[in-house]
This record gives C-alpha cells, structure tokens and sequence, in this order.
C-alpha cells in the first residue's frame, strides 16, 4: 500500500481499496484508524488551503477599499482597481467552494465508516473510490 501524504479523498480511497493480503488475495477488512488518520490529514490540508484562500480574498477586498479610498477624486482608477478585484475575486471563490466540499465529502465519508461494519467498509471504500 502507497504511503504517501494524500491530498484528497480520493487518494485515500484509492491508497485503501486496493487493499491486497499476502497471496495476492483480497482483505475484506480495512484498518479503520489508518484510514481515519489519512482523513484527518487530508481535512487538516483542506482547512489550512481554506484559511489560505479566505486571506488572499481578504487582501484583495482591503487592497480594493484602500486604492478606492486613496483614489476617490477620480473614478476612472477606482473603476479599475474594482474591476480588478472582481476578477481576482471571481478566481478565488470556485477555489474556496472546491476546498469546502473536499472537506465536507471527507467528513461524511468519516461519520460513514463509522457507522458501516468491517463488512461493508471496504465495498464501499472500492465503489467511491470508483466513482470519484
């Protein structure tokens, strides 16, 4: 099994649903901790690129009042400098929504394995794995 520090759920989910026993045979078992672990990783990740996201948005807005301030007596610069910040914002926030439903599907996935039996884990660990 792949070591590496995943970057998404999916990556955690490919890393367990290729689970392979010694003989080649499949394990029907996956180690819950390992698992939640990597998650929790993968969610630490997610959060810290979310509050990454949020200054640049929050540079970018106070950026945008300081120029419109300084440039108040001509509208043609602060016109600009809006224009400006709506594109930088209109990149930034598809980056926010993207990082936000990353952690959401981690930690549905986490109350899910918690939830489902040994059983049925790893079914569902290979069918996600999948479809993502």
């Amino acid at each position: 099994m792949n070591q590496a520090r995943p970057h998404s759920l999916k990556e955690v989910l490919l890393q367990f649903s290729d689970v392979a026993a010694p003989g080649g045979t499949t394990k029907s078992t996956i180690d819950r901790r390992a698992i939640e672990k990597r998650l929790k990783f993968v969610e630490l990740s997610c959060q810290r690129q979310h509050m990454v996201w949020l200054g640049i948005l929050a540079i970018a807005f106070i950026f945008a009042v300081i120029v419109v301030w300084v440039f108040i007596d001509d509208p043609k610069y602060a016109a600009a400098v809006l224009g400006a910040t709506g594109l930088t914002v209109g990149a930034i926030l598809p980056k926010l929504r993207e990082v936000e439903r990353e952690i959401s599907r981690v930690r549905l996935f986490i109350a899910l394995a918690a939830s489902v039996s040994d059983a049925h884990l790893a079914g569902i660990v290979t069918a996600l794995a999948a479809k993502l």
